[in-house]
C-alpha cells in the first residue's frame, strides 16, 4: 500500500484544487522556498493524524494577496493504492469499488468558542458512510524535521523521532535482530577504517623520517 494521490484545496497557498501523484517507494519534493513543499507535507501529516502536527490556525486558510479572496473551508483528500488482501480487510470502510482506500478531511473556517476549527474526516466515497477511528492505528506517521531541527528531534529519549521510526519499522524480534546485526557490522567497518588510517599514518611518519635521514646523509657527503 502506498499514497498514490493527494488533493489539496484551500490550505495555505493552495487557492485552487491542487492534485499531486506519487509513486510507490521513495518520492522527492524539489522546489524553491515558499513554493508549497511544506504545505504538501503538513497536509499529509494532518489527514493521516501525525500526533505532533500543530492545530489548524486561521492563517492556514488560503488568502489571496490581491482582492481579499479567502477560502471558507480546507479540503484534503488522499488515495491509497496497491492494498494487500489483509489491508483490504483492514481498510474496508475506506475502500471504493476498485479497493483503493480513500480518506477525506474538511475543516470549516469558523472556530468554536474555544478557538478550535471543526474537522470532519471520512473514508470511502460517501461522507455518510461508516467510519472506524481504530483504522488509524494501522497507519504510522513519522515526521523527521528539517535539518536545522534534526539534531534536537533525533536525540535519544522517549519522544525521539528516530526511536519512533525504528520502533514501527522493526516490530518483531527477527527484524530487531536484523537491525542489531546491521549496526554491529557498521561499527566494525568503522573500526577497521580507523585502524587502517592509523596504520597508514604510522607508515607515513616512518617514510618521512627515512627520507629526512637519507637527505641528511646526502648533505654530509657533499
Amino acid at each position: 500500500m502506498y499514497i498514490s494521490e493527494l488533493i489539496i484545496n484551500g490550505y495555505r497557498n493552495c487557492g485552487e484544487k491542487s492534485r499531486l501523484s506519487f509513486n510507490a517507494g521513495l518520492n522527492i519534493l524539489v522546489g524553491e522556498n515558499a513554493s508549497g513543499k511544506s504545505t504538501i507535507i503538513d497536509a499529509l501529516r494532518m489527514i493521516l493524524r501525525d500526533p505532533e502536527q500543530p492545530y489548524i490556525s486561521e492563517d492556514d486558510f488560503y488568502k489571496s494577496f490581491i482582492g481579499n479572496v479567502q477560502k471558507r473551508n480546507i479540503q484534503i483528500d488522499v488515495t491509497l493504492r496497491d492494498l494487500s488482501q489483509e489491508e483490504k480487510v483492514t481498510f474496508l470502510s475506506w475502500c471504493n469499488a476498485e479497493f483503493d482506500a480513500e480518506l477525506h478531511m474538511e475543516v470549516e473556517s469558523k472556530p468554536n468558542p474555544k478557538g478550535y476549527f471543526k474537522k470532519s474526516i471520512w473514508g470511502g466515497k460517501s461522507k455518510a458512510s461508516a467510519f472506524e477511528e481504530d483504522t488509524f492505528d494501522f497507519i504510522n506517521v513519522i515526521y523527521l524535521p528539517a535539518l536545522r531541527n534534526a539534531e534536537e528531534k533525533l536525540t535519544n529519549g522517549r519522544k525521539s523521532r528516530l526511536a519512533l521510526l525504528l520502533k514501527h519499522q522493526y516490530k518483531n524480534e527477527a527484524r530487531q535482530n536484523e537491525l542489531v546485526t546491521a549496526f554491529n557490522d557498521f561499527n566494525k567497518s568503522v573500526i577497521i577504517k580507523i585502524i587502517s588510517s592509523m596504520r597508514l599514518q604510522k607508515h607515513g611518519e616512518i617514510l618521512t623520517q627515512l627520507w629526512k635521514s637519507l637527505w641528511e646523509m646526502c648533505l654530509v657527503r657533499v
